[in-house]
């Protein structure tokens, strides 16, 4: 496969990320006004109950997948069994999944509030699956990716504006948010014949087993990161209510579009490192490593700034005066750009692509354990404000540790 271009891969990704932000830019300050906090909350956390099914029914294999098939992608051959094999694992983990929803559906009197709402948003469970995005990524295909972004972001666009016109309409809101994420699944499952001919040829030769253990170990990973990152949507639901998660998800969301520049960069240098290691090209990913660390810290340093400065005006143009709220949370959150931006250039994309995510997992263990003695007692008494307080000194924790462990 030919070696694609890290400017040209980044150039693509940054665009995808770019419109990542122009279509949030847009819906936002629509849904805050259509939607009221209380049904934003409602269907974050639906959303953060279905991430953390998926997080389990992954059982590590998307992280390791984008890392394992970047090692072998130019031999067409093993990258092909590789794929068909982890993809037919994730899936039998994919039906135990459902059985918990199940389970869930009739054991929450917290989900029983709208349980349409609920099944709706857990069909992605079964598209995350279906969409084997890790193989894209893998593979450095980021000229597909972005044009397909492109259409699935116009088409719920479309969607939204006309289903969506008041606080009766959460269900149709509910449509729109999985097909913002299904309809690229969808596109991924039907192009993946691009690559792999003859599906019954490797099913011959499939083998599960011997990807189990090595995949427990990013599964670990992955739950310590995935239990860690959605555990104050979870607290604020339980502590607070739906309208706390409300007032937290749209600043987090607006430093999540913050950090699209980092994830663009990473969802490129993820694959690139794998291959470099795979290859004991040491000096190129030394090179490699040290330019991305520059770019972030020239990147993040005075967006962060911006952000707190600039918090007041943002929030109300694009969520409205109700959720004047979320300001301050906003402003407390700015930091997080650039220290979540070292600490993935540092773990996500270097250290885990040397090996070293145990690593991580300690990190990340640090920092869940810091949200935790931080986040309960602030939450109590300061509600979303509290949770964003414990959002930033956990992730300063992380970010610290892994810099002086890796």
């Amino acid at each position: 496969m030919q070696n694609k271009s890290v400017k040209v891969n980044y150039i693509f990704s940054l665009l995808n990320s770019i419109l990542g932000v122009i279509f949030p830019l847009i819906t936002f300050p629509y849904v805050t006004r259509v939607i009221s906090a209380e049904g934003i909350g409602q269907v974050q956390f639906f959303t953060t109950i279905n991430d953390y099914i998926i997080l389990f029914t992954s059982l590590g294999i998307p992280l390791f997948a984008v890392r394992e098939i970047a090692k072998v992608r130019d031999d067409k051959e093993r990258r092909n069994q590789l794929t068909v094999d982890l993809f037919f694992l994730h899936t039998i983990f994919t039906i135990f999944g459902y059985i918990v929803v199940f389970i869930l559906s009739l054991t929450l009197p917290k989900i029983q509030e709208n349980l349409p709402l609920f099944f709706l948003l857990s069909v992605g469970i079964a598209l995350n699956t279906l969409g084997v995005q890790w193989f894209y990524q893998a593979v450095e295909d980021f000229g597909y990716i972005t044009l397909r972004s492109l259409i699935v972001k116009i088409i719920c666009l479309i969607l939204l504006f006309l289903l969506v016109h008041s606080k009766d309409d959460l269900f149709y809101y509910g449509i729109v948010q999985l097909l913002g994420i299904g309809g690229n699944y969808i596109f991924n499952f039907i192009r993946l014949n691009k690559y792999i001919y003859s599906w019954s040829k490797y099913l011959k030769k499939i083998s599960l087993y011997k990807y189990i253990s090595p995949s427990l170990r990013v599964f670990l990973l992955n739950i310590t990161v995935g239990i860690y990152t959605q555990i104050s949507f979870l607290l604020l639901g339980f502590m607070s209510g739906n309208k706390a998660v409300g007032f937290y998800s749209m600043p987090f969301r607006i430093t999540s579009v913050s950090l699209t520049i980092i994830t663009a960069l990473g969802a490129v240098l993820l694959p690139r490192f794998s291959n470099l290691y795979g290859q004991n090209k040491t000096e190129e990913f030394e090179m490699l490593g040290n330019k991305a660390i520059s770019f972030i810290i020239a990147a993040t340093l005075p967006m962060s700034i911006g952000l707190f400065l600039l918090a007041e005006p943002i929030t109300l143009i694009v969520c409205g005066e109700d959720f004047y709220s979320s300001v301050i949370v906003l402003k407390i959150l700015s930091p997080v750009l650039f220290i979540i931006g070292m600490s993935q250039i540092y773990g996500k994309y270097m250290l885990y692509s040397l090996g070293k995510e145990m690593l991580m997992v300690r990190c990340t263990l640090l920092g869940l354990i810091v949200f935790l003695l931080v986040g309960i007692p602030l939450i109590n008494i300061y509600a979303e404000k509290g949770a964003s307080i414990a959002t930033l000194c956990a992730e300063l924790c992380v970010t610290l540790y892994m810099i002086i462990a890796g």
